[in-house]
């Protein structure tokens, strides 16, 4: 099937190659869908062009914009008349679109990736069986989930961050601002199909034509990478309970100790870039504890520091 005006434009907004007014009124558009019940409606090729036109207009017409809607069909699900995956997901992860007007805010995503947005940043999020896609206008910092079989691509207008499981900030705008933590980040363009890798402790510039400059990482600025944020968590003598309670609210997850004495021994531990069962795997090594999982929650039994 030849791929339509509107599918080009999709594929334009998940790239993050569109304008602010394209981007303004797809997204109108897209709230109005998140609304209505979508399980039978259908968007015709005609309707589907005449979108496409109200969006690129140069007159303002969200009125145009949010009275346009699907058509009821007899059976079957929502479908938009798209050839293309890629314009597939960016339907899909509409709802993954951010921002924000506080100085940093925190994203868990699906695959179990953290992601702390900074102010007037935008981020999309696409969770698929080969691949997980983003894109990023402004700056954040990423903790992403280790997946070798499902690379974690950052796309911002001609320039591919890949990595597989690692943490880095990353800072988009005329060039790309790259400062690895841990493990390792591969960056390339169209114009630099190759591209580098960028290992721990290093920080880079990088343009759509190739690398611009290469520094290592001083320590002062590892802490300001982290700024207001929950990734450190290297504890030393502390109680159980509080290793816990920063795992808790890091994670969003609920976990209780059912033994008080054990809440009371005391861990130095470094748990910073783990996942939550990681981090309490590692925790069950050095005290004599098991968890399980219960939904959403976790719970912590065993006697602790006491054999």
């Amino acid at each position: 099937m030849e791929k339509s005006n509107f599918d080009d434009l999709l594929e334009r907004y998940l790239a993050n190659r569109v304008t602010e007014e394209e981007r303004t009124r797809l997204e109108t558009w897209l709230e109005v869908m998140k609304s209505e019940d979508t399980r039978d409606l259908e968007l015709s090729a005609a309707d589907e062009e005449r979108l496409f036109q109200n969006i690129i207009a140069s007159r303002d017409n969200t009125a145009d914009i949010k009275a346009l809607n699907p058509y009821k069909r007899d059976s079957g699900k929502w479908t938009i008349r798209i050839a293309s995956a890629v314009a597939i997901l960016a339907i899909a992860s509409v709802a993954l679109w951010f921002a924000f007007q506080s100085d940093t805010q925190k994203l868990i995503l699906d695959d179990g990736s953290i992601v702390w947005l900074q102010r007037d940043s935008h981020f999309s999020f696409a969770n698929q069986p080969g691949e997980r896609l983003a894109t990023l206008s402004g700056e954040a910092l990423f903790e992403v989930a280790k997946d070798p079989t499902r690379p974690f691509r950052i796309q911002y207008q001609d320039v591919t961050v890949e990595v597989v499981g690692t943490s880095f900030r990353l800072k988009t705008g005329d060039s790309v601002k790259l400062t690895v933590l841990t493990g390792k980040v591969h960056v390339s363009s169209l114009r630099d199909t190759i591209g580098i890798d960028i290992t721990s402790n290093e920080k880079i510039v990088y343009a759509p034509t190739g690398l611009v400059q290469r520094s290592t990482l001083l320590p002062q600025e590892k802490v300001e990478t982290v700024a207001n944020t929950e990734y450190a968590l290297d504890f030393t003598n502390i109680a159980l309970a509080e290793v816990v309670n920063k795992l808790s609210k890091k994670f969003e997850v609920r976990i209780t100790i059912e033994n008080a004495d054990a809440a009371r021994c005391r861990l130095t531990i470094d748990l910073t870039d783990q996942s939550l069962t990681n981090a309490l795997d590692r925790i069950a090594e050095v005290l004599h504890i098991e968890y399980r999982k219960d939904k959403d929650s976790f719970t912590i039994s065993g006697s602790g520091c006491n054999p």
